[in-house]
């Protein structure tokens, strides 16, 4: 399990799915966009991968981005925390475990000198991409389609709109994933679930 340190870091900076519900998780029976289809021929192969924020905020909160072979594509936010390693650790791995919010996964990479990596994707559903012209367009479920410049090498992900600039570094071995599109409806269940139990 996660150290003392670790478990209060993420229990600050983890959204409750009561707010992340509102924006990345669809409601029932959401119709995707007419325009939410992709050419799986069009992609850049150098996207494939585990990608995550350079940048988070000040309680750990970034994002990561998944490129999937088979076109598809999802960047939920996500809790991402490192402790320093101060003793040789009795376990050195991967262990995945149920999430701090309570609906799906959380995955923590202990290195043999004691670091800790801490990553926790909140649920978000897949959709897919494709690269157009020398721009990347992005097809979240439900939502219309984006096209972003975009410049990738092996190690980083550069995306400009006129929202901003976000840079991501490529998780190289990709020790951990995005959740999969099973274990998002199982943690949308569970969230609407524990809704109507609190409902009166």
């Amino acid at each position: 399990m996660p150290t003392n340190f670790l478990c209060r870091m993420v229990l600050l900076v983890a959204l409750p799915l009561s707010v992340l519900a509102s924006g990345l998780l669809p409601s029932h029976g959401l119709a995707a966009d007419k325009g939410n289809s992709c050419d799986l021929n069009s992609q850049n192969k150098l996207l494939i991968g585990v990608w995550e924020s350079s940048q988070t905020s000040m309680g750990g909160i970034g994002v990561i981005m998944e490129f999937r072979e088979d076109g598809r594509w999802v960047d939920p936010m996500a809790a991402i925390v490192d402790s320093p390693g101060k003793e040789t650790p009795p376990f050195v791995g991967v262990q995945k475990m149920p999430g701090t919010t309570g609906d799906g996964f959380a995955f923590m990479n202990i290195l043999p000198d004691g670091k800790i990596q801490y990553r926790e994707p909140f649920p978000k559903p897949w959709g897919c991409y494709e690269v157009v012209g020398n721009k990347l367009r992005l097809c979240p479920a439900g939502c219309p389609p984006e096209e972003i410049n975009y410049k990738v090498t092996k190690t980083a992900l550069e995306l400009t709109s006129d929202k901003g600039k976000m840079t991501l570094h490529r998780v190289e071995p990709a020790w951990y994933h995005a959740l999969d599109e099973k274990e998002v409806a199982a943690a949308l269940n569970s969230f609407i679930a524990k809704q109507a139990e609190q409902k009166p």
